[in-house]
């Protein structure tokens, strides 16, 4: 019989920081994921309700019509590679 110790890592706790405070119509806006654990982002992935998808760490994105829009962040964190989700 042999047994093993290990330790499961939560999900990465991330939110979305919008840099510019333009958010007009037609004007760009631009985001920054950040980590909230003090653990740095390897690998972003922004998705836009156009269905554009982006990987950059900072994204500048215009917006055509007005109205609540919903961006989605999916990034890898830390050296285990713990992926965390924000809207």
């Amino acid at each position: 019989s042999i047994s093993k110790s290990f330790v499961v890592q939560p999900k990465a706790s991330i939110d979305i920081l919008r840099i510019n405070n333009d958010s007009c119509l037609n004007n760009s806006v631009q985001l920054k994921g950040v980590e909230l654990g003090g653990q740095k982002i390897k690998s972003y992935l922004w998705k836009f309700p156009d269905g554009t998808q982006v990987t950059d760490s900072i994204v500048t994105k215009r917006f055509s019509t007005g109205g609540t829009k919903e961006v989605q962040l999916i990034a890898t964190v830390g050296n285990l590679n713990c992926a965390g989700e924000t809207h």
